[in-house]
Parts: structure tokens; C-alpha cells; sequence
């Protein structure tokens, strides 16, 4: 998996990349998430447009990291997911708990509005 972060003045975006999976991606989305809710920011918006797979694995990081940005007094937001990871959310019912976007621009006025 590969990503690349965009720092802004009250929210940080993680543009992820690739497959998230057991051995390929989710210790990585673990860590990336992490480091970044501990760097001092608000909100993070996890930008899923180039994402081609997600698994178990991938959605168990997904709702951990989740649960570690609330405890620390921050929001996680998703955005873009594409028509399979977004069938995945639908599928584990994560859509009714995870607050989940249809662009980096709706997520971003939900943060506004949040605000």
C-alpha cells in the first residue's frame, strides 16, 4: 500500500493507494493513522479513490484506528471508497458507524459543520 499526506490547518488527509490487506497494507494503515492522529491534528480524512481491495485484516485496522482517533479526541472520516470497499462497509453494517463520504469536499464540510 502506499499513501501520501496532505497536512492542512485543522485536518490531515491520508491519500491511501493499492491493496489493504493481511501482509499488505494493514499494519501499514495502522501505523500511518496513528502517526498522524499523534502528530497534533484535528480530523483526519482517509481518501480511498485509488484503493483496489480491502479485507478483513484491512477493515479490522480500519475500525481499531477508528476507535484510537476517538478515544484521542479526534474525528476519522472515509471518502471516496469505490464501489467495492463501499459494498464491504455496506456488507459489515461499519456504514452505519463509520461516517463515510462521498468526496473529500463532503467530508470536509462535515468537519466544518462539526466544528
Amino acid at each position: 500500500m502506499k499513501n501520501s499526506i496532505e497536512t492542512h490547518e485543522h485536518f490531515t488527509i491520508i491519500k491511501l493507494q493499492g491493496r489493504i490487506d493481511i501482509g499488505n497494507g494493514d499494519v501499514q494503515l495502522r501505523n500511518i493513522i496513528s502517526d498522524v492522529a499523534r502528530s497534533g491534528t484535528e480530523a483526519i480524512i482517509l481518501d480511498f479513490k485509488k484503493v483496489s481491495y480491502m479485507d478483513s485484516s484491512g477493515v479490522g485496522e480500519l475500525i481499531s484506528q477508528y476507535t484510537e482517533v476517538q478515544t484521542m479526541g479526534k474525528c476519522m472520516f472515509l471518502a471516496n471508497l469505490n464501489a467495492k470497499i463501499y459494498d464491504l462497509m455496506t456488507l459489515t453494517q461499519l456504514i452505519t458507524v463509520l461516517p463515510i463520504y462521498d468526496s473529500i469536499e463532503d467530508a470536509k464540510m462535515a468537519l466544518t459543520a462539526a466544528a
